[in-house]
């Protein structure tokens, strides 16, 4: 009787706005209950976006003065970043690729990896 409980309360919690249901609450959701919650999902998305757009504005005007670099030199800096191996690092940088390989269409893909010298290859920055 105490999960049912804590489920009743979860749900109470998630029509103020904040979404707590404990494991293994199941519920049967009116038309309009279920309205509500995709209403709040689909704010709190568009809010989150326009953070995320907002950072990203924010360093791409701090980086406008992109120089190209080396994989080589690339590498070492990730390393750096990370306090890292140089190795660890090319290993790092290949797993972004791949995934970005893998969340993008392809040629989407191509047009970033297109733009990096043709060294990048080496850390999977091409098809």
């Amino acid at each position: 009787m105490r999960q049912h409980h804590s489920c009743v309360e979860g749900f109470a919690r998630s029509q103020a706005g904040n979404l707590y249901l404990a494991a293994g609450c199941h519920f049967r959701l009116t038309g309009a209950q279920v309205g509500r919650i995709d209403d709040r999902l689909f704010v709190d998305l568009k809010q989150h976006v326009a953070g995320l757009q907002s950072r990203l504005r924010r360093g791409a005007a701090r980086t406008r003065h992109a120089a190209k670099m080396s994989v080589d030199d690339f590498v070492h800096r990730v390393a750096q970043r990370e306090g890292i191996s140089d190795e660890q690092a090319r290993e790092h940088v290949r797993a972004v690729f791949e995934t970005l390989r893998e969340a993008i269409d392809r040629l989407e893909f191509l047009d970033i990896t297109a733009q990096l010298p043709a060294e990048y290859a080496t850390v999977g920055a091409r098809p």
